[in-house]
């Protein structure tokens, strides 16, 4: 019986320390794998900026039953409501910039469609797809994410003005190789609006999804 307990005993003991070295080899990885995502490049600002989800609908009928005229009545009445969100928003002290999107970094959102290239594009993306983001003017500014070309989007830049879009530099490298963007005209088929956009700026990727993607 002695025999038998010291065994198991000493079996007890090599589990153990087994499975505390396993335990430190897995906090070791965590924290490097944090440590790693930490140092990533997101794209935008993280110091001093503050996001939040609103639910803004126009309409008591869910997206999904809605006929394609009534979806696209429905979005051009948003303009006006995240305007007065936002012009609202800057009367708030110490507050140095506010701006709306329909989907912020890291929110792990994505909204896919097809774009079209007016003219030659020597990208290899050519009429496929494209993810998309709609932005408010000063979002640039807001989130901290850095202008390459051109310009930003100005307050004059509305739905009955021309249409302006802004390409990070994935995009513009993948639609146009090392040709210059700017200027050149895109549309986006399937959409409410299917006119053409002027390319006006180039600006730096920023970290949608989340950190690893």
């Amino acid at each position: 019986g002695t025999a038998t307990h010291n065994h198991l005993g000493r079996a007890l003991v090599v589990v153990q320390v087994t499975l505390s070295v396993l335990l430190l080899c897995g906090a070791a990885l965590f924290l490097r794998t944090l440590h790693n995502l930490g140092s990533v490049p997101s794209g935008f600002d993280r110091e001093g900026v503050l996001s939040m989800q609103v639910e803004a609908t126009v309409s008591p009928r869910t997206v999904s039953l809605k006929a394609p005229a009534e979806f696209c009545a429905d979005h051009a009445r948003f303009g006006p409501i995240w305007r007065g969100l936002i012009d609202r928003m800057h009367e708030l002290p110490h507050l140095a910039s506010a701006a709306a999107a329909t989907m912020h970094p890291l929110s792990g959102r994505d909204r896919g469609v097809k774009i079209a290239i007016d003219g030659p594009a020597p990208g290899p993306e050519k009429d496929r797809g494209i993810h998309i983001n709609q932005v408010t003017d000063r979002y640039f500014e807001t989130t901290g994410i850095r202008l390459l070309a051109g310009r930003a989007f100005t307050r004059r830049d509305q739905s009955n003005s021309l249409r302006v879009a802004i390409l990070n530099e994935t995009a513009a490298r993948a639609l146009f190789g090392a040709a210059n963007p700017l200027g050149r005209k895109m549309s986006f088929p399937g959409q409410c609006s299917e006119d053409d956009y002027e390319i006006v700026g180039i600006v730096t990727d920023t970290r949608y999804r989340d950190l690893r993607t």
